[in-house]
């Protein structure tokens, strides 16, 4: 046997080596998947897999978020509003999260899209701007019990932004300084600032 030999042996058996040890680090589990069915799940730590028979399919168990962009919706009350929301979410059973979803992290995505629209449509515009709140922690457990089935839980939901018309807007901030003008004018003004 001469070199070439040698290092053609090296070769295949750095790569048998490479292919029969698995690292899951410490935020992940993986599932072993032996000729495409289910087989078991990988702990963290350093891990045997039989190359080319078993698959190694790896997710992060970390708590993750992800935004929901500007949904345009109308309130209870006909006033047309965009709202985004953030959502927080883990994995708490990998297997159901592999094998049950096909790509839980989208339908987790319009599940909540959806739940979003359907709790804003419920409320009337003031409830919307005032009990933010309350309406994530609804979207919160429609989107947990729905999601359940995937192996994955949510753990808040929060509403960032309610973005009302420019034109809307412009009516408040009148009314709001028409109600000011009209408490300065009634000395209710003064009576504040010499108590």
């Amino acid at each position: 046997m001469g070199l070439f030999g040698l290092i053609g042996y090296l070769f295949v058996f750095t790569f048998l080596i490479s292919g029969l040890i698995v690292i899951v680090k410490q935020w992940e589990n993986a599932i072993v998947l032996r000729f495409g069915k289910f087989n078991r799940i990988m702990q963290p730590g350093l891990q045997l897999r039989i190359p080319v028979i078993e698959q190694i399919i790896k997710e992060d168990l970390r708590e993750r978020s992800f935004d929901l962009m500007p949904q345009k919706i109308l309130t209870k009350d006909t006033v047309p509003v965009e709202v985004n929301a953030v959502v927080f979410y883990k994995i708490r059973d990998i297997k159901k999260s592999i094998i049950d979803a096909q790509n839980w992290m989208k339908m987790t995505n319009e599940r909540a899209k959806t739940d979003l629209r359907e709790a804003i449509s419920k409320e009337n515009l003031s409830s919307v701007l005032t009990k933010r709140d309350r309406i994530a922690q609804m979207i919160k457990t429609e989107l947990d019990k729905a999601t359940d089935p995937w192996g994955i839980t949510v753990t808040a939901v929060k509403i960032k932004d309610v973005i009302l018309p420019s034109n809307m807007e412009r009516a408040m901030a009148k009314e709001a300084e028409a109600k000011f003008l009209a408490f300065k004018k009634s000395g209710g003004f003064v009576a504040i600032i010499l108590n």
